[in-house]
């Protein structure tokens, strides 16, 4: 066996319970196996515990007998095998400015000579496609991008062991089909969790968390039937929008919004999240923004972010930027203004966190939170970057029921189309800068499927 685990708990500081209690495991070398529950189960910290970021990094207990490659894993001595790691959010593992610096970065720690790590830079960038970003700024990059580059410079340290927390939960539909293809091919041994069903494609073996133990519970991996469109709402928003960077052109284009839900696809890279920062007037510097934004007949562009904040709700991808409070239920109460805390817990499904720090949540965990603030808030535009990413599937369908029973404007910049389908009145998709409205099965254009 690769990986043998016995008798294995991890107790977070101040906590009673474990976080995670597992009493047996094997894993035979090769094996992909997938690591599915729902969001705050206890897959984190599994997945943190194999690359040693718990307890090196986040402090906890650690008992039991976890023997990796035959040799034991003593908790805070490092691995005992080449353990290569990527994380929900590429940013905090980002380190250079350059794209092919950043997938060396790996190599270079591992004593290979220059000539080497761009022979292999090389290799691993062909591979995933993404040749044509070797010599793009870091900061010039999607969020989905950034993450194509990460699991570059994983795959190209050729580890032993592969530890991915959610590998695709920013790719598009296309490129999630081509990280599913490459894992199945690389033969090494991978530990995934990941709440999309597709994964089940290319796993030898299937582990069930639940409340931080291995468990059988039926986990829902569907979602249901196509959403009856609405066509007869009003256009809340109506803008024409041109932004540039440089001799750069992302985008140009009209946008027409109805009440209801609007869902935007596209490739990585193709402007998704530079269409809704230019909404809400949160563009970086160096992007110029041409054209009016109209929302009930008011031009809201050349108004400040903050003056747009009253009628146009943005949640970012990055969604912990938005908290200042130390417990979840001080954070609802300051950004909704609403003393019912316990019932935006409840709605939200968060209860129980109410005294949890926010910065301490899981990643589905926080989105939530942060979508509680933005939805609770009153605005007449919502706009949500990747609300999905993080989610499992049951979460998925409280949003998307949460969304549609609103009654406002909205618009979800999304890679899930299966949600779309299910819970969009209007499909658009962005493509060369531009949007277009979607008439047809969207299944089709991405090549998903249930």
């Amino acid at each position: 066996m690769f990986l043998e685990i016995r008798d294995v708990e991890v107790i977070y500081r101040g906590k009673g319970r474990p976080a995670l209690k597992i009493p047996r495991l094997e894993v035979k070398g090769g094996e992909i196996v997938l690591i599915q529950g729902r969001t705050g189960s206890g897959k984190s910290t599994f997945l943190n515990l194999l690359n040693g970021v718990i307890p090196d990094i986040v402090e906890a207990e650690v008992r039991g007998e976890i023997r990796m490659g035959g040799r034991r894993l003593v908790p805070g001595e490092g691995q005992p095998v080449v353990v290569g790691s990527l994380f929900q959010d590429p940013d905090a593992q980002l380190v250079h400015q350059y794209v092919m610096d950043e997938i060396g970065f790996g190599l270079e720690n591992l004593g290979y000579s220059p000539r080497e790590i761009e022979s292999k830079v090389r290799k691993v960038a062909s591979l995933l496609n993404i040749s044509h970003l070797l010599h793009r700024e870091i900061r010039e990059l999607s969020l989905g991008e950034k993450q194509v580059v990460m699991l570059a410079s994983v795959i190209a340290m050729e580890p032993e062991l592969l530890v991915m927390d959610e590998p695709t939960s920013n790719l598009d539909p296309w490129e999630t089909r081509q990280v599913l293809e490459l894992i199945g091919k690389l033969g090494i041994t991978t530990i995934i969790a990941e709440h999309k069903p597709e994964f089940r494609k290319i796993a030898d073996k299937v582990v069930t968390l639940v409340n931080g133990e291995i468990g059988e519970v039926e986990i829902p991996t569907e979602y249901p039937s196509a959403s009856t469109r609405s066509s007869d709402n009003g256009i809340t928003l109506l803008a024409k929008i041109q932004v540039k960077t440089g001799d750069r052109v992302i985008l140009n284009t009209s946008l027409e919004l109805p009440r209801g839900v609007n869902a935007l696809l596209g490739r990585n890279g193709s402007g998704k999240t530079t269409m809704l920062r230019a909404i809400s007037g949160l563009l970086p510097r160096n992007f110029n923004f041409e054209g009016y934004i109209l929302v009930n007949g008011k031009d809201i562009s050349k108004l400040s972010p903050r003056q747009r904040g009253r009628v146009v709700g943005y949640l970012p991808q990055d969604v912990q930027l938005l908290f200042s409070r130390d417990t979840v239920a001080k954070e609802l109460a300051s950004c909704t203004g609403r003393t019912d805390v316990e019932v935006l817990l409840k709605r939200f499904g968060l209860q129980g966190y109410g005294d949890e720090d926010p910065f301490y949540l899981s990643t589905g965990q926080a989105r939530r939170l942060a979508m509680a603030c933005v939805l609770a808030s009153g605005v007449e535009v919502v706009l949500l970057d990747e609300p999905t990413t993080g989610q499992d599937i049951e979460s998925r369908l409280r949003l998307g029921d949460e969304l549609r029973g609103l009654g406002k404007t909205i618009l979800i910049s999304t890679h899930d189309p299966l949600f779309a389908r299910s819970f969009a009145d209007q499909i658009l998709l962005l493509e060369n800068g531009t949007v277009r409205k979607l008439t047809g099965d969207i299944l089709e254009l991405t090549g998903s499927g249930n």
